[in-house]
């Protein structure tokens, strides 16, 4: 009857080593598969901030060329209304000095 006990005994310990040992993979397998989707969260993430900084990037980058261009012919336009208005006013502005000079 001993003997009986001491194998129950011997079993029973055996089967809860076994459980505890079950849980620990489990916990073990857990961690790794939190781990894992963290990375895949931190990844997806980073990807999508990068693909909006990228995007925001380009469309700035649009801009400031649009803005370029027309800056260009307001500029173009402005140096020709002054070119136009100094040879309209050339004759004048010289003869006005020259008058002046001479006073």
């Amino acid at each position: 009857m001993e003997i009986d006990a001491i194998k129950k005994l011997i079993e029973t310990d055996e089967n809860t080593r076994n459980e505890i040992n079950n849980q620990y993979q489990k916990r073990s397998d857990l961690k790794c598969a939190i781990e894992a989707e963290k990375k895949s969260i931190y990844e997806a993430e980073w990807k999508r901030v990068n693909d909006q900084v990228s995007e925001t990037r380009s469309q700035l980058e649009q801009k400031i060329k649009d803005d370029e261009e027309k800056n260009k012919e307001v500029f173009n336009k402005k140096s020709q209304m002054i070119k136009d208005s100094f040879n309209n006013n050339k004759d004048k502005w010289h003869k006005e000095l020259y008058e002046y000079i001479l006073k």
